[in-house]
């Protein structure tokens, strides 16, 4: 019932951003991508894919089209099928990747066209990209082995990616979506440290932290590859929590004070912030049980402010989104995080020396305001809400039909979770089989769906009524 109230929300998302893109830039641009958005009268302007050469930066609190050096509205969603992180698909995700990377730029601009969208979320695996021998970790491998995601060599071991093909799907995709004129969000979203022994961890579900053990190596090649490329956004790190219990289910010890809704980041924080030796190491293995990590040992977490220099240290000028603790949810506790010496951090300010930083949220049920997302705002900084199921009006109190009303107008972004094929309860059973069968599925299928959500009759800019599926 919740995900089914997603068709009109998404749709009354576009329509306010027609008319906040149009208050704000003193009307519709006119730019548009070949094969992309071809008829600029019945596109919303904040929604339209960027125009060739066009790049996506931080102005003040502004996400800016670097062309126009007007505002824009990031609105999309997330395609999973890259991460490989158990409980979302797993080895089944691996056939996915050359038949994502086939679907050629026309056709991005095509679906960006269709469903009003300008930037797509990669959630990807270090373990992927790096390639190291991992190894199963006992108490995660009572839920789930690496055998879920990766390739057996031995008993509890296995290599990642034995075709070694990730990282040029990854730059193909990436190459494709950003021709098209889409901004593409990379993030962090599995990955593990080394265990006591030194070997690294399978990543089979979300851990407490990035990893030291691998993390820097992974945003340092990623920054290296992208720089060149004003058109991709670095999302530091999926969903820090620290040592919290799953979905909120009892107080979390460390992660943040005070409890619900109205907390205040605790000694988690520190954490995020610095990095440093952790305990307890959590996974939620196979994205459903937390367990602990190595018997409880002290592990290697990388700390978001370190990692915004791993990138910086690259020569890279790229927007970087980092995210709040607790799964990313609690945005309240962004401020004293990231620009206080409160958790960590020798001085106070940005700690992104170019100034190309935003806030990184997950919004899922939150109820409790706008106090704490408008203060994040007015210190200077963007807000892209890069993960939710859809938000009501509980967002503000009430007072507008919509939390999406509310997002629209501050420029906040909003991108829906998520596409993907590869399961057996999305449109296609067993996962796309080729090219044709990903773009036919993004193409007819709203970016708002999320376990068989329904596709609404028609969308509310003018375009043609949707087929429903």
């Amino acid at each position: 019932m919740r995900t089914q109230v997603l068709g009109g929300a998404w749709c009354a998302l576009l329509c306010t951003l027609a008319a906040c893109s149009a208050s704000n830039s003193g009307g519709a641009s006119s730019a548009t991508v070949a094969g992309a958005l071809t008829d600029s009268s019945r596109t919303p302007a904040a929604v339209r894919s960027l125009s060739a050469g066009a790049g996506i930066a931080v102005s003040g609190n502004k996400f800016i089209n670097t062309a126009t050096g007007k505002p824009v509205v990031l609105a999309g969603a997330n395609l999973d099928g890259l991460d490989g992180s158990g409980g979302y698909g797993g080895a089944g995700q691996i056939k996915q990747w050359s038949i994502i990377a086939g679907i050629t730029s026309a056709q991005w601009g095509a679906i960006a066209a269709k469903w009003g969208i300008n930037a797509i979320r990669l959630p990807m695996n270090s373990d992927y990209w790096l390639n190291p021998t991992v190894f199963d970790d006992p108490a995660a491998a009572a839920i789930e082995t690496g055998a879920c995601c990766y390739t057996s060599i031995a008993p509890g071991s296995y290599t990642p990616d034995a075709s070694s093909a990730y990282q040029s799907v990854i730059t193909t995709i990436v190459t494709r979506i950003t021709a098209a004129g889409i901004v593409v969000l990379l993030d962090l979203h599995c990955d593990a440290p080394k265990n006591s022994s030194g070997q690294y961890i399978a990543c089979v579900g979300e851990t407490s932290f990035p990893s030291s053990d691998t993390a820097p190596s992974f945003w340092s090649q990623v920054a290296n590859t992208f720089k060149s490329n004003p058109m991709v956004i670095f999302a530091l790190f999926n969903e820090p929590y620290g040592s919290s219990n799953y979905n909120r289910a009892a107080p979390p010890p460390a992660a943040v004070s005070g409890g619900g809704n109205r907390a205040t980041p605790a000694s988690s924080a520190v954490t995020m912030i610095t990095g440093g030796l952790y305990t307890p190491f959590s996974m939620l293995a196979s994205d459903k049980t937390l367990v602990t990590l190595s018997g409880g040992a002290a592990l290697n977490a990388a700390g978001m402010t370190g990692l915004i220099t791993t990138i910086r240290k690259t020569g890279a000028t790229n927007v970087i989104l980092a995210p709040p603790i607790w799964y990313s949810g609690q945005i309240q506790t962004w401020l004293n995080s990231y620009t206080t010496a409160n958790y960590g951090r020798p001085s106070a300010g940005n700690p992104d020396p170019l100034g190309q930083l935003g806030a990184d949220w997950h919004n899922y049920d939150w109820s409790t305001g706008t106090r704490a997302p408008t203060a994040i705002l007015a210190a200077g900084y963007p807000i892209c809400i890069t993960e939710t199921f859809g938000f009501d009006s509980q967002l503000d109190g009430g007072r507008d039909t919509s939390g999406y009303t509310w997002a629209a107008s501050n420029g906040i972004g909003v991108l829906l979770w998520t596409w993907a094929t590869w399961d057996s309860h999305r449109y296609i059973p067993g996962g796309a089989q080729s090219s044709t069968d990903m773009y036919n599925y993004l193409l007819n299928t709203g970016p708002w769906v999320n376990g068989g959500a329904p596709v609404p009759a028609g969308n509310t800019f003018g375009q043609s009524p949707l087929s429903p599926i």
